[in-house]
């Protein structure tokens, strides 16, 4: 059995104002290609299909052109993010063809995706971004730690912690009856969407703190719910929130796909995955091979004099394919420094001047107390931009000063 795992596509974002979706078509045509050649069982998309709950009617159209044809290929099966609807995503879900499978309700949560395959069974178990106030009435099971909403109704505590661990204790007693009733490891995936303690984040995902908190720990996940009982073997978790392919708590069943895209210049120089999962049971084996998404238009930080830059774009092989934020490291502030910049580097989308006089220490205030007026302007003049004034800058200053003195003694 095979199934392939990516997340994070974020249809309809931009990039510092640039508009990705021709790199969001190029990432499609690649996945499409790839399900044909290699012919997953299923694709697994956890969460976050849309850049916004309420996504453009473009948006709509790519994501829908990419499912069409994903699922003519195989079962594609996704979830919401923090950044979808819920709502929006799971309308008319129920009526959806075998091919698209969208969970998206509560009483979806514990159930599973069941796949009967020639090679054995695999349940696959989405779960939606479960935002801990829309959740923690409608998921009180009783365990976990218990409070009171606004009108006195029993509930969860108000945590990703508490809402996602009675999600999958729902899996859990699911799971454990299935394998129990045919006294067998069936496999399974589950698909959440959520920040995992120890994971590393980049700049372009959005902040889901509640109370401060916004993680929850890696354990929760492997006790499915239980933290002090023992792990639930057999299980590839297929996460989703963070923007960068990695392993979560060493653990390589616990995998982040990332995003398809780099949303955020802290992604550059980062490869983009997706991964192909293949199962095997009984009893339940996994093999995780990660398989590198093209850069079309990779991001670029560029850092140094106006001159090092220009050189330095003149270098590439193509400085018109790049992304680039570039920092701008002369004294003083060249002139005409954006059409410069742009000049060599017409995606230039982030363009500031950092001078390095800036971060010179600047003189107490009581060394001050004996300077002339004057002389105070000179040293600020100095600090700020790296350069003492010239005499005839410094007369101006005495003469400016003098005037401002005499009108204030009027």
């Amino acid at each position: 059995m095979r199934i392939f795992h990516t997340s994070d596509w974020h249809i309809g974002r931009n990039l510092h104002g640039a508009d990705l979706s021709h790199l969001h078509r190029h990432f499609f045509d690649f996945l499409l290609d790839q399900v044909k050649k290699r012919t997953p069982d299923a694709l697994v998309i956890s969460g976050d299909i849309f850049d916004r709950s309420v996504p453009s009617a473009s948006s709509l159209e790519l994501a829908q052109n990419a499912l069409e044809n994903l699922c003519q290929e195989t079962t594609v099966i996704l979830s919401p993010g923090n950044h979808d609807s819920a709502q929006r995503l799971g309308f008319c879900s129920h009526l959806l063809g075998n091919k698209l499978k969208i969970w998206a309700h509560e009483d979806q949560i514990g159930k599973p995706v069941e796949l009967a395959l020639p090679e054995g069974s695999l349940l696959i178990y989405p779960l939606p971004y479960l935002e801990p106030d829309n959740w923690r009435l409608s998921l009180y099971d009783g365990q976990g730690t218990e409070s009171y909403d606004f009108l006195g109704n029993k509930c969860l505590e108000r945590s990703h912690h508490e809402v996602l661990g009675a999600a999958l204790r729902r899996i859990r007693e699911d799971l454990l009856a299935r394998r129990k009733a045919i006294k067998q490891e069936i496999p399974a995936v589950i698909m959440a969407h959520a920040f995992v303690t120890g994971s590393n984040p980049t700049d372009s995902e959005r902040d889901i703190s509640v109370g401060g908190v916004d993680d929850v720990s890696a354990q929760v996940l492997t006790t499915l719910g239980l933290p002090n009982e023992e792990e639930v073997p057999g299980i590839y978790y297929a996460l989703g929130h963070l923007h960068r392919p990695q392993i979560v708590a060493k653990n390589p069943l616990i995998r982040y796909s990332g995003s398809p895209l780099a949303f955020s210049f802290s992604e550059a120089g980062y490869q983009k995955q997706i991964f192909e999962i293949e199962i095997s049971s009984p009893p339940s084996e996994f093999r995780v091979t990660p398989i590198d998404i093209p850069v079309l238009q990779p991001l670029l930080r560029l850092k140094g004099t106006l001159a090092q830059v220009i050189q330095q774009a003149k270098a590439l092989p193509d400085p018109t394919s790049v992304f680039a934020e570039v920092t701008i490291q002369d004294i003083k502030r060249p002139p005409h420094l954006l059409e410069q910049v742009r000049e060599v580097l017409p995606n230039a989308l982030v363009i500031v001047h950092d001078s390095p006089a800036a971060n010179l220490p600047i003189n107490p205030l009581s060394a001050q107390t004996q300077q002339a007026p004057t002389e105070i302007l000179s040293d600020f003049i100095t600090q700020m931009s790296g350069v003492e004034p010239t005499p005839s800058e410094l007369k101006l200053l005495q003469k400016v000063y003098e005037q401002a003195r005499d009108r204030g003694n009027k």
